[in-house]
């Protein structure tokens, strides 16, 4: 059974913020890149993380213009 979700950030949520909170705005491929190598998180790994914040209310995302 999955476990519930929780409002509350974990901790791999909380550093996915921390970048967030740094640069104001970014996308999936900034957050990856910000984060320290050591952690080597894979991108879908962190757009999952970030869907799951979005879902959580903790972010909202744009589409750019050229559609990326």
């Amino acid at each position: 059974m999955p476990r519930k979700r929780s409002p509350n950030l974990t901790e791999a949520e909380l550093r996915l913020m921390q970048v967030i909170w740094d640069k104001g705005k970014a996308t999936v491929a900034d957050v990856a890149e910000a984060l320290p190598k050591k952690l080597a998180l894979a991108y879908n790994t962190v757009l999952t993380t970030l869907r799951i914040l979005e879902d959580k209310g903790y972010l909202c995302h744009t589409k750019a213009d050229d559609g990326r």
